[in-house]
């Protein structure tokens, strides 16, 4: 089976799902992880040329530790636009992964970017299979099932189903740490940097479904997209 995880920028994805992804992979699935935004309001004090190459760099690595393939559309943050060429190049990523499942951001979450990924990847599953949306790779033959993850810190989503990711959880928390530039940025009151706020985070879903660790998803309710069974490992 092909997987597909797709977030706004560098982190995310690793941050919401990189459990589920090890699980994918372990399990002999073929997980690919596309980056929307390259990340460049990352880290302020330094050259945005120099923090969009070490974050692609961090990516890469962090895809790697699961054996993941990985994307970058490399559009600036906080700059995400709802055009054709935009669409064109989420639909070309997946009809090149041609995934089963399809994973990405929740249309509640917290960030700009986050949320119009979400509405772009949405109307992208669903042009997939449609000859008309002229892309280098061909048309899906049917759509894949969406599943949204987990919102920054889950505020304002309800999982309809859980991963348990105990097994696994040293492959997330090494695919966060890759990213040591974020890792770096000064600590707040609410936690010392985003492997921190992850580890929480896993562990109260892993509360919520009676295991140590887990990590939350919500199918989308779309006629087409959704199944009588479950896809998630």
């Amino acid at each position: 089976m092909n997987v597909l995880a797709i977030g706004a920028h560098p982190d995310d994805i690793e941050l919401s799902c990189g459990g589920t992804l090890a699980k994918y992979s372990r399990a002999g699935n073929a997980v690919s992880m596309a980056v929307v935004c390259n990340g460049v309001a990352g880290r302020g004090d330094r050259d945005p040329e120099e923090i969009v190459r070490v974050r692609r760099e961090e990516s890469t690595r962090a895809a790697a530790v699961i054996g993941a393939s990985v994307f970058h559309l490399g559009y600036p943050d906080h700059a995400v636009p709802v055009d054709e060429e935009i669409k064109v190049a989420i639909t070309e990523v997946i009809r090149r992964a041609k995934p089963l499942v399809v994973i990405c951001h929740a249309p509640e979450d917290c960030y700009l970017d986050h949320e119009r990924v979400s509405q772009l990847v949405e109307e992208c599953v669903y042009l997939a299979p449609y000859p008309e949306i002229e892309t280098d790779s061909p048309p899906l033959t049917d759509w894949p099932v969406l599943y949204y993850m987990d919102t920054v810190t889950g505020l304002g989503f309800e999982p309809s189903e859980f991963v348990d990711i105990t097994d696994v959880f040293d492959a997330k928390h090494q695919m966060v740490g890759c990213h040591k530039s974020q890792l770096e940025l000064q600590p707040t009151d609410a936690c010392d940097n985003p492997s921190d706020m992850m580890e929480v985070a896993a562990r109260f879903r892993g509360i919520q479904c009676g295991v140590r660790y887990a990590e939350g998803f919500r199918a989308a309710p779309k006629w087409g997209r959704v199944a009588t069974h479950r896809f998630l490992p």
